[in-house]
């Protein structure tokens, strides 16, 4: 944080903000070397197919009353991070609610395997849901939706993805409406592998 008014200098100087990769984690680390009324940072993330930043949590200032001049280290991880380059910066928050931002850092996540699949969100699902899925190398690849019998009862996705990035489709509101509800599951076919997810579906 950086201030051009000598009359009125920020309430925190900071002199450190990285990310480093850990796994599948953003570990972000950032110092201090003094604080004054300081309630705290809030930590943002844009992701790889984000149009914004969304706050990914908030950590408290360790200084006694968020005041100190002495040198503080904090640390945060962001878990679960999607191949793609990740976008962090802080809000730095005083005790009265003002907030001012850091500069920017960012990492990037590779896809280590050979396909993936996540989660759909929502999940139960009422009327529509997002599949994201990552393929590591080109061709041909299908989303499915199967019943618990093993029948597809819908096609989400058939084409050819982008290598190493996440793709976004949506289950729309018409390709669920006619599934009764009940247990789903997602199929993910490319590159000679399959993967899976389960899907509870609710009206």
């Amino acid at each position: 944080f950086a201030s051009d008014d000598e009359d009125n200098p920020l309430p925190v100087e900071l002199t450190e903000f990285t990310a480093r990769l850990d796994d599948e984690a953003a570990v972000l680390q950032w110092r201090t070397v003094s604080e004054t009324n300081n309630a705290g940072f809030e930590v943002q993330h844009q992701g790889p197919e984000a149009d914004r930043y969304a706050e990914a949590g908030f950590v408290e200032s360790k200084a006694d009353g968020g005041t100190t001049t002495k040198t503080t280290a904090y640390q945060y991880e962001v878990t679960d991070l999607a191949p793609g380059t990740h976008q962090f910066r802080l809000r730095q928050v005083d005790t009265d609610g003002t907030g001012h931002l850091s500069t920017t850092t960012a990492i990037t996540v590779r896809m280590e395997e050979a396909v993936r699949l996540m989660a759909p969100a929502p999940n139960p699902v009422r009327s529509q849901a997002q599949l994201r899925f990552g393929v590591q190398k080109a061709g041909e690849a299908t989303v499915s939706l199967y019943n618990v019998l093993g029948q597809e009862v819908a096609t989400v996705y058939e084409g050819t993805p982008t290598p190493g990035e996440m793709q976004t489709v949506q289950l729309s509101a018409s390709q669920l409406s006619e599934l009764p509800s009940g247990v789903y599951f997602v199929r993910l076919k490319a590159n000679g592998k399959v993967r899976t997810q389960r899907m509870v579906r609710v009206r």
